[in-house]
């Protein structure tokens, strides 16, 4: 996978990266590969709606956080720089939520076990700050892009395409993986430390992105919000087997995930310099190129 995302960013021939693995679990690896570094860019982590996965998630987007940070302290690494979540900004169910960075966090219903992983991740971010470190906060909103189809957000691609008549009735914001990466490097770039800038192209309805995704697809769009008793009869059957460990389609928690309607603004990412997003739609037909090979 790696060669092929590197052919399709079109990397040049001479660039090489160096491979050092290291466990987030392990803070003295995560020392040894620190060693001598200028910044570190955590980007790090499990993105799942699965209840099994929630101490996973706890693990590795908290404790290794944790991990991190600490790693840095003890190698004097003067600077970090990490990927958080629009997850991690406070919202509330049956509301239209506008959100910015000054959005508090607030525990309720619409939070998830990955929301709540990448709040406590990004404090550990801010106790490093407190002890010493240079830290910068990006909050992307969910990421879109070329990938297997298989893992985090990139998996809405195969479930669009399969969901039927129905479509989540919510919405969110969204941004392509490439200017994540930009956004990050004008982060350091920039000098903005010890803020967070919120990175949201475009705030969409799942129904236009699954809209969007059905007419590249050529298949018909679903016609039905997921609401109603719809919306509780599939949360119920969908955690009913995930509670008995059997496959459901979309995770008991991604189904009133999407169902909460937010929108995001920036109020800081003028602070980086001109900065134009890549449309959403042309995001997805390259992601939707890459993963059918058309």
């Amino acid at each position: 996978m790696y060669l092929a995302a590197r052919q399709y960013y079109q990397l040049p021939e001479h660039f090489e990266a160096e491979w050092i693995v290291a466990d987030i679990l392990d803070t003295d690896s995560l020392m040894d590969a620190f060693a001598g570094a200028d910044v570190v860019f955590h980007c790090a982590a499990v993105v799942s709606f699965h209840m099994h996965k929630k101490d996973d998630l706890m693990r590795t987007n908290v404790e290794g956080t944790h991990n991190v940070v600490n790693a840095c302290l003890k190698t004097g690494v003067p600077k970090i720089i990490y990927t958080g979540s629009i997850a991690a900004l406070g919202r509330k169910p049956g509301v239209t939520n506008y959100i910015t960075e000054e959005t508090q966090w607030e525990e309720s219903s619409a939070n998830t076990d990955y929301a709540r992983s990448k709040y406590l991740g990004e404090l550990e971010i801010w106790r490093g700050a407190e002890e010493g470190l240079q830290a910068a906060v990006l909050l992307p909103g969910v990421i879109l892009g070329p990938a297997d189809g298989e893992r985090s957000s990139n998996s809405i691609y195969k479930l669009a395409r399969r969901t039927g008549w129905f479509y989540p009735e919510g919405s969110s914001g969204f941004v392509g993986v490439t200017d994540v990466a930009k956004l990050l490097i004008l982060l350091y770039e920039n000098n903005l430390w010890n803020q967070k800038v919120l990175a949201v192209a475009e705030n969409l309805s799942y129904a236009d992105l699954f809209r969007s995704i059905a007419e590249w697809s050529g298949i018909k769009p679903p016609r039905f919000p997921l609401s109603g008793w719809v919306l509780n009869a599939i949360s119920k059957v969908a955690w009913v087997l995930e509670k008995l460990h059997l496959p459901t389609p979309v995770p008991y928690q991604a189904v009133y995930n999407t169902a909460t309607h937010s929108i995001y603004h920036s109020t800081r990412i003028q602070q980086l310099g001109p900065f134009t997003f890549e449309p959403v739609k042309e995001v997805n037909t390259k992601a939707l190129a890459f993963l059918y090979n058309k």
